[in-house]
């Protein structure tokens, strides 16, 4: 309910057609608030989560008083968020999620979403730091009800005073700071903490089985602690695919590298004589790097075609089996009636093929090549028929269009195959 109700209160915010962003906006300058009090939140990042719950908890009676007369425009989102703000086990799930960012998430952000400059560990050093979190999570499984009293969070900071007190501050039903901690919300923040728990192990399950070395060291010392980069990456790749729509993946890749590489500055601090020998030597290896992608790209085109083939050949075979099954089930004259689109020479094969007057001819067969998924023309003979309970089985020798009849193979085919294969027109008779 919690995410629902954060999800509710930034359409109020921030979408006018659903929402009330000039009566939201005239709440908070009333009430001396922020108008970036409420961070924009789209289901993709749990801090924001956690800080906005933080937010609903600190200022409850001034949000639940704006719910109740502080707007005119949307009325049913107006009535539907009050009544889930009022909800005990939403107020519960906000405020576990608001503690959670006090303890957890907003220290993670200020110690790891930091620049190079700022940061006062490096990436070893952080797994040793990820792993003392995980011990005291670890530890606070035992008792969840006292991270409402703790004075410092999971990372050793000490905590702002009073800060705790001011999200379980709508919880409070007596005077006593400890009366609202029941069964729910142990239950609550006990479940949170195993989450963390097996989240933080899954994400660094590599890192915890490292050997760490000096030589580990000096090779990570210069990487970030952060994924910045790469959601940097991220939104320069569609930057760029927005002004080039038509321009190839490697353009891109190598405009991007050349930005965050700084590879125009680096070739102008060289002297002319050796910028000259690494450009040549960079058009030479770019020039092999393509012709090696152009033929990936067509080995990936085969591939695709190849598969889009078989999976045209499987709805083939599967509507081939729901017309044999439905020829077991007419007489010939009822085939004639519901496939009058045939021409003279299938009729006179279909009937050959029903009346079992096929042993001794000649047939021409369109199969599907297993390996290639491509049609093979078979010249074939019928050889003899035999009866297997129900079914009627031919046995009929197939040779290519290269081979002898001597190289002939046999194989059984049933009579409602033969049939169906020639309504198809796949099969001819000579």
């Amino acid at each position: 309910m919690a995410v629902k109700i954060v999800l509710a209160m930034n359409k109020m915010r921030f979408i006018d057609v659903k929402g009330d962003p000039k009566g939201f906006v005239n709440f908070l300058d009333e009430n001396d608030l922020p108008r970036s009090i409420i961070p924009r939140y789209r289901g993709n990042r749990l801090h924001i989560l956690f800080h906005t719950c933080f937010i609903f908890m600190k200022h409850y009676s001034e949000f639940k008083h704006f719910l109740t007369v502080g707007t005119v425009k949307c009325k049913s989102l107006q009535a539907i968020l009050r009544g889930a703000f009022c909800n005990k086990t939403a107020i519960k799930e906000m405020c576990v999620l608001a503690l959670f960012g006090k303890l957890l998430t907003g220290p993670w952000m200020k110690k790891f979403y930091v620049s190079a400059e700022d940061a006062t560990f490096d990436h070893v050093s952080g797994i040793q730091v990820v792993k003392k979190v995980l011990l005291i999570i670890n530890n606070c499984k035992s008792n969840p009800a006292a991270l409402f009293r703790r004075k410092t969070d999971f990372f050793g900071n000490t905590l702002a005073p009073d800060i705790l007190k001011s999200i379980y501050a709508p919880l409070l039903t007596t005077n006593t700071s400890i009366s609202f901690i029941d069964n729910q919300l142990k239950k609550m923040t006990f479940a949170c903490l195993d989450a963390v728990q097996v989240v933080l192990k899954r994400q660094y399950k590599r890192y915890f089985s490292l050997s760490i070395t000096e030589t580990l060291k000096e090779e990570t010392a210069s990487a970030r602690l952060h994924n910045i980069d790469s959601e940097e990456i991220v939104g320069m790749f569609s930057d760029a695919k927005g002004r080039c729509p038509n321009a190839t993946i490697c353009y891109m890749s190598s405009k991007l590298r050349c930005k965050k590489n700084k590879t125009v500055d680096f070739l102008d601090s060289l002297d002319p004589l050796s910028r000259e020998k690494v450009v040549k030597w960079s058009i030479h290896v770019a020039r092999n790097k393509r012709k090696r992608n152009r033929m990936q790209h067509v080995e990936i085109r085969d591939q695709i075609s190849r598969r889009e083939i078989s999976k045209r050949q499987k709805m083939d075979e599967k509507g081939k089996r729901q017309l044999e099954k439905d020829l077991s089930n007419l007489t010939f004259s009822e085939m004639k009636n519901e496939y009058k689109h045939l021409s003279a020479k299938q009729f006179n094969d279909l009937e050959d093929v029903m009346f079992d007057r096929i042993i001794g001819r000649k047939l021409c067969h369109e199969w599907c090549h297993a390996d290639t998924s491509k049609s093979v023309m078979y010249d074939g003979r019928v050889e003899k028929l035999s009866k297997r309970q129900k079914d009627i089985i031919y046995s009929i020798s197939y040779w290519k269009d290269d081979e002898t009849e001597i190289e002939a193979v046999d194989y059984c085919m049933k009579k409602f195959q033969l049939a169906a294969d020639v309504i198809r027109g796949e099969l001819i008779f000579s």
